[in-house]
């Protein structure tokens, strides 16, 4: 169980540091941002494949691998329909389009809050394989992703009329609420032991999601796409790496 705290706790504070960051550094210049963003991306998609996916088709062999892509597909449409309701939400809570720039950062934040959820998900599930490696790639991959995406909310939100506090103290709810999945997807594979490669496929779904419908296209659209493409694939080369000397270690 320690483990888990540990973790927990590490995607927490690397949330809150990219949080701090933010409130020092504030708007990064964009060329740094899409390099960021994307060698997080990078990272994120090989820990998906290697401490979710992997695990998940060892244990969902005997149907030939079926119940792994259902859960991927699972976790995009989960995300996918969450994205969707994602405007009626702030609508009801007072922000319509009046305000394209308030919309727009608004969506913003709460997709990063949707996302985190499953994210814990995705950490507290990876320790049901047993295999400690794994569990770090996945939250090793997390929390690192999780700086950058923290440091854009702070410039974003200031920008639209709110005060560095609470830009601050949304971020960190955002990690709480990842905080609280790890601690979820732990208990579940620990209880219900059956359901885990479907748990594992489903974060990886989410993870996966965030990847190409997100962060991709954002940092694809401007002057920088060649870059972004050489920091994702740096940043997945870089995990993978880290994944074989845990392997050798672990």
């Amino acid at each position: 169980m320690l483990p888990v705290y540990l973790a927990a706790l590490g995607i927490g504070a690397a949330t809150i540091c990219g949080a701090l960051l933010g409130c020092a550094v504030g708007q990064l210049p964009e060329r740094t941002n899409d390099s960021v963003n994307s060698l997080a991306a990078g990272i994120m998609l090989c820990a998906a494949f290697l401490g979710l996916v992997v695990p998940s088709m060892e244990r969902s062999m005997e149907n030939f691998g079926l119940v792994t892509v259902l859960g991927i597909f699972c976790g995009a449409l989960f995300l996918s329909r969450a994205n969707r309701a994602a405007p009626e939400f702030l609508k009801r809570r007072g922000i319509d389009g009046s305000d394209p720039a308030k919309v727009r950062t608004a969506m913003f934040v709460l997709a990063i809050a949707i996302h985190h959820f499953p994210e814990g998900l995705a950490a507290g599930g990876s320790f049901g394989t047993g295999d400690l490696s794994d569990s770090i790639t996945v939250c090793g991959g997390i929390a690192i992703q999780n700086i950058p995406e923290a440091m854009m909310i702070i410039p974003a939100m200031v920008h639209v009329g709110a005060s560095r506090r609470s830009a601050f103290w949304i971020a960190w709810l955002s990690g709480c609420a990842e905080m609280l999945g790890t601690f979820l997807g732990y208990f579940a594979v620990q209880t219900v032991e059956s359901v885990l490669p479907l748990l594992l496929a489903f974060a990886a779904g989410t993870m996966m999601f965030v990847i190409v419908d997100d962060i991709v296209p954002n940092t694809h659209t401007g002057q920088n796409a060649r870059m972004s493409t050489y920091s994702m694939l740096l940043g997945f080369c870089m995990m993978l790496t880290l994944s074989c000397c845990l392997e050798h270690f672990f």
